[in-house]
Formats: structure tokens, sequence, C-alpha cells
């Protein structure tokens, strides 16, 4: 009898408030790759009020199922996903990714977590090879768990998901959703949390107006500021980017906000998707169009929260094989035995005047063309619903995408 794998996945963005990379030809193509599924997902999913998604944190977990997947299991996980790089490529690719994203540093910059666990059933025998590749390629725990004591084996996997998380997202994992056949569940924590290169002064925040996507102007904390940004603006759209704080050893990371000049568009990603024809390439060219241009800022502070169930999601856009019992996952366990039986996916995302953290006076350094330092700031005023997305600006990596249709709502439960 086939027994059952679960995914689940925690995100964490809070942020309130150059590195000069030398990545390998196929951690390149596995970022063009990650970056191709990450949009097609999100276009795809259902919006609700506040989309919002970690694409990468959900890649992350279905990529370590997929290096255990076979035949055709493995090849429809891959179509999914957009994987154009080998299998037997990917998990060095996926650990010299890791390796950057993870680059050490002291106090001053951005902190970024991202872990990777296995929790294994006591009566499971999986593969010592599977096993490395976790551990060694993903950077992830293995651990042994009794799936039969559900509620117990939850309490462990939240407590873990907790911990990677900063805290924040405390119950992924309900004892309902280990079922008596669950034998193995592969999760994500991707935590993230820094002050602005460029941080808000909270005296300067109050209260205006916002048009909602249900065309209800609403009044919400509006956060204010001029100064020097990242700064394209074409027929359609002003994008801004607001960094980090980083360090010389980390990515340069940063907010990227899409906001369209029409106030009344009901699907705002589904526009810029569209006009892109749906390339990751092209979705993200804009940052060699940046500028760096002074603009006068007025932007909705917010916190969102979500939850996904993937399974019929990721069942409606092919992925049927891996969660039925007819699977080939015996890269994991040596045999036919597994199936994956369903996928969480929970994200927080938080934007307001500083952080945790003390703003530094240092700055992130930019090739970027200059403006006039005379010329009159930019009018940059985001108050009605917009498209944003923390990338790193030198790979182009998206982390963590969303769309803000009303500031007031915080959080939302979804079956994309």
């Amino acid at each position: 009898m086939k027994r059952a794998l679960l995914i689940i996945l925690g995100f964490l963005f809070g942020i309130c408030g150059s590195l000069e990379c030398a990545l390998s030809k196929q951690t390149e193509t596995l970022i063009d790759d990650l970056n191709q599924a990450a949009l097609l997902e999100f276009y795809l999913m259902k919006k609700g009020d506040n989309p919002l998604a970690s694409p990468y944190s959900i890649q992350s977990s279905f990529l370590m199922a997929y290096m255990g997947a076979k035949g055709k299991t493995a090849k429809q996980i891959a179509q999914v996903l957009s994987m154009t790089l080998p299998q037997n490529q990917l998990g060095t690719a996926f650990a010299e990714l890791t390796d950057y994203l993870l680059a050490p540093t002291s106090q001053h910059g951005y902190k970024l977590k991202i872990g990777n666990g296995m929790w294994i059933d006591d009566n499971l025998s999986v593969l010592s090879t599977y096993k490395e590749i976790v551990a060694k390629d993903f950077n992830g725990d293995v651990q042994q768990i009794d799936f039969g004591a559900p509620t117990t084996a939850a309490e462990t996997i939240n407590a873990w998901v907790s911990e990677e998380t900063g805290g924040n997202i405390k119950h992924l994992l309900s004892p309902q959703d280990i079922s008596p056949s669950t034998v193995l569940l592969l999760t994500n924590g991707l935590f993230l949390q820094g002050p602005w290169n460029s941080p808000f002064s909270s005296k300067l925040t109050e209260s205006k107006p916002f048009l909602t996507s249900n065309k209800v102007s609403i009044n919400v904390p509006t956060m204010q500021q001029i100064g020097t940004f990242p700064y394209y603006e074409d027929d359609n759209s002003q994008i801004l980017a607001l960094p980090l704080i980083s360090e010389d050893t980390q990515p340069n990371l940063a907010l990227i906000i899409f906001l369209p000049k029409e106030t009344l568009l009901t699907d705002i990603f589904d526009f810029y998707y569209a006009q892109q024809q749906q390339s990751s390439a092209a979705f993200l060219d804009f940052t060699n169009k940046f500028e760096n241009a002074r603009v006068d800022i007025h932007l909705p502070k917010f916190a969102f929260s979500k939850r996904f169930f993937l399974k019929n999601f990721f069942l409606s856009i092919g992925m049927d094989d891996a969660f039925s019992p007819s699977a080939d996952f015996s890269g994991i366990t040596g045999a036919k035995n597994i199936y994956i039986s369903d996928a969480f996916h929970e994200s927080y995302v938080k934007i307001d005047e500083g952080g945790i953290f003390a703003a530094a006076a240092s700055g992130v350094q930019f090739n970027l063309k200059s403006t006039l330092p005379d010329q009159a700031p930019k009018p940059f005023n985001a108050n009605h619903p917009f498209f944003y997305c923390i990338a790193d600006l030198k790979t182009k990596l998206l982390l963590f995408m969303g769309v803000v249709n009303d500031p007031s709502i915080s959080y939302k439960e979804e079956n994309p």
C-alpha cells in the first residue's frame, strides 16, 4: 500500500524599513527556471483580496521531492516547475544559489534565513543517498518522527517552522493534516527581516485615501519621504525599488513596486504578466532600465498573512502523477511506495517605516544612470492597487510576490 508524503511551506517577509556574484551557468539557468515558474504560479493562483506568496519557498520543497522522483512523475514536476536544468545538475546549482543567498553578514545588514526540512516516519526507510541530497544540496534537516502520534508530530514540526520564520508562522500544520498514511513530510521556511536603506520617518506617516480594487475609498496609514531611489517610468507604470541595507558580502535585495497609472485595473498582476508575454526575462528587464532619481514617495503601510492549500492547484496545472498512488518516488525510498498527499504554503509580509533594526547610515551602491541633483522629485503616490515583489537586483531572483488591493485587510486563507 502506498503511503503519503506531505509538503509544507512557510515564508515570512518582514521588511520595516554590492555583491559581485560569479554564479555558474547552471545556477543562472536555475534562477531563470525558478522565475519563470514563479510568474506562472502567481498568475494562475486564485487571487483573493491581497494575493501573496513566496514562489521560491513553494519551489524549494517541490524541488526536494523532484530530486527523488523518477519517470513520468519527474517529468511532470519538471514541466510544472519550468525546469530546463537537468535533474542531475539541479542539486549542485541549488546549493550554490543557497550559499549565495545566505552570504555571511554582521548586525548591519538584513537577515535572511532559509530552512528545508525532511521529516521521516519511524517506520519508513529512506535511501542514504537521498538524505545526503537533502542535507548537502538543500541545506536541509533530516529528522525521524512518529506520524502515528499526529498531535506531537504537528507540534514538533510547527516548532521547527516557527524557528525558521522568526516565530511569525507558528501553526502551519494541524494534527488533522496528518493522515494515518503520512510517512514523509518536506518543509521549507524562509525568513527575511531588515531595515530600509533609506527609512521612512514615522512622524511623516498620516492617514490618506486609498482607492481599493472594489472602487471604495478608505483611509490608511501612509508613509512618506523624498529621496533618491532606483526608478523607471513608461506610459503605463511607475516602478520603484526600495533597497534594504546590505553589506558587500550580501545580495542586493529590494522591494520593487509596480504602480499602474490606470487606477481602476481589476487584475494588477495579470496586466503586467500579459504585457511581458509571460517571459521572466522580459518581466524583469526593467531592472536594467532603472535610473537613480529623486522620488516623492507616498506608500501605505500593510501587513498580510495568507495560507494556501496547494494540492488542487498543482493537480489543475498538470502535476497529477505525484499526487496519485502511481507516483514514482523510488529515488527517495528505493521503491514506488509513497506519493504526495497534500501541500501547504503560508506567507506573511509586513511593511512599515523602519523595522526592528535601527537604520544605518551606509548605502547600497548601484550601477545606475544619474539624474540632475536639482531636478524636482517625481511623484510616486501608491494610493490605488499595485503589484510588488522582493528580488535580488544582482541575479534578479524573485523571492516573494504580492498585490495590494486593500491595505486594511490582514489575513486570508485560500484554496487556489
